[in-house]
């Protein structure tokens, strides 16, 4: 994770189709993410117009706003693949 500092607001989507979709078709601020099962996927880009995730696997959670996890995966999702309200 480049940015581990950063603190993130997120919500929870139901289905995998519904993160796809909120991932893909819309622009977030680099400091969002989102909540699927036992998986969060962080904004850990640098611009939002590149968005780029961290997925932690959640072990634990520290209080009322701490989260302990393991980083499972990073990628970079490509302007080409975004949805045409977008571009």
């Amino acid at each position: 994770m480049k940015h581990p500092d950063r603190i993130f607001s997120f919500m929870e989507v139901e289905s995998e189709d519904d993160l796809v979709k909120a991932i893909t078709e819309h622009t977030w601020p680099l400091c969002y993410g989102f909540y699927h099962e036992d998986l969060l996927y962080l904004g850990d880009g640098d611009r939002e117009d590149a968005p780029e995730y961290s997925v932690v696997r959640i072990e634990r959670t520290e209080g009322h706003h701490g989260i302990v996890g393991t980083e499972v995966w990073k990628d970079l999702i490509s302007q080409q693949g975004r949805g045409a309200q977008d571009h």
